[in-house]
């Protein structure tokens, strides 16, 4: 123990924490489907939606988790749908010209050299 945090080790996935009379249940790692890039696309959301001069850029290492089922850029077409982006397919670039604001851009960087010519 220590301080006044203990670790319980019952199950090797999860960490309990104690502080005084609170309970935090914590996952080790981050769990696969747990909502972690939706929050990223829905803050990234907020201020391209309304700044026109916002320009986001979104990785991965390679194409296949951008485009793919359950992929960033595909979650984000059906997520932005509502607000009538433009979409540019080729480009993997949502442009929010409706609502004034700005554009996310979607790439990879599956090698050292993409990183130059991916944006």
């Amino acid at each position: 123990m220590r301080g006044d945090v203990q670790s319980l080790r019952h199950d090797p996935s999860w960490l309990v924490t104690i502080r005084g009379n609170n309970k935090t249940l914590l996952p080790k790692q981050p769990l696969a489907g747990s909502g972690k890039s939706r929050l990223l696309l829905i803050k990234a959301l907020k201020h391209a939606y309304q700044d026109p001069n916002f320009e986001g850029v979104m990785f991965r290492r390679t194409t296949g988790p951008l485009k793919g089922a359950g992929g960033l850029f595909t979650e984000s077409k059906k997520l932005f749908r509502p607000l009538n982006p433009r979409i540019r397919e080729k480009d993997m670039e949502i442009i929010f010209e409706g609502t004034n604001g700005g554009n996310l851009k979607y790439t990879h960087l599956e090698h050292e050299n993409d990183a130059e010519g991916n944006h």
